[in-house]
């Protein structure tokens, strides 16, 4: 865990400008990680809801909000899916999960507009 805080730390130094007002935290469990989180979304190829059913839960929702994905390999884990209020599958069922880094902005691409034009 410490290696990564390290990595991550080194690449928003490295960001600059903006990346400096991210706050980063690591937990050594997902317990520790969702316990002051209010909304658990999971990004799965497994889940049954999609975009459209994601916006109508962002469009509403004011709190802290934890967005959860796996790697290109295992995807969400079984744990991580069990704890998620909500589970979303991105983009077309093509048979195999999307990048984990594309998976997160395609969600931050939705979050942000759903959250400019509510």
């Amino acid at each position: 865990m410490r290696g990564n805080r390290k990595a991550i730390e080194e690449a928003i130094a490295e960001i600059g400008g903006p990346g400096r007002k991210v706050r980063l935290r690591c937990f050594d469990s997902l317990d520790d990680a969702l316990s002051d989180i209010e909304l658990a979304i999971g990004l799965t190829r497994y889940a049954s809801m999609n975009e459209l059913d994601m916006v109508r839960v962002l469009r509403n929702f004011k709190g802290r909000i934890a967005v959860m994905v796996g790697n290109e390999y295992k995807g969400l884990s079984i744990e991580a899916r069990r704890k998620a209020k909500y589970l979303v599958r991105l983009g077309p069922e093509v048979g195999f999960s999307m990048r984990s880094s594309v998976a997160l902005a395609y969600f931050l691409g939705f979050y942000t507009l759903v959250k400019a034009y509510s």
